[in-house]
């Protein structure tokens, strides 16, 4: 069910997005409130070192990292696949198999548009507000 999960959060219980084995997955401090799904961004808001280390839900910016594999509320750790294969990710509607996708308002992804960079590609639509993909390592 899970990918690469050898971080030292031992709790497995409250992950509840399945990755693929190759997945990579990161831990972040968390500066909002972030359910299982979303698309987490830098928070930009910071100073120094923190602008890299903690997210909040993501927006229609370059600046999405990955998604969050669990629910958290501000100050906790969050796990994030930052690269690979991702289950049940938020989306808008409309978004088909195939499709290059970028971050958008609420956490979730959509088809790709304008000037925003590529950062997964949809393999399968999932009821309309979910698709599975696999979300493209930016490093």
């Amino acid at each position: 069910m899970f990918g690469h999960l050898n971080h030292g959060k031992v709790e497995l219980g409250s992950v509840t997005i399945t990755t693929g084995a190759g997945a990579e997955i990161i831990e972040y401090t968390a500066r909002a409130t972030i359910a299982a799904g979303q698309v987490v961004q830098w928070d930009t808001s910071k100073a120094g070192e923190a602008r890299s280390n903690e997210v909040i839900v993501g927006t229609a910016t370059n600046l999405a990292v990955g998604v969050a594999l669990e629910s958290v509320v501000t100050g906790e750790t969050v796990r994030v696949c930052v690269g690979g294969y991702i289950e049940n990710v938020a989306c808008a509607a409309g978004v088909a198999t195939g499709h290059l996708l970028m971050p958008v308002a609420a956490g979730e992804v959509d088809t790709l548009a304008g000037a925003f960079q590529a950062v997964a590609i949809a393999f399968e639509n999932i009821g309309g507000s979910t698709v599975d993909l696999y979300w493209f390592r930016r490093a």
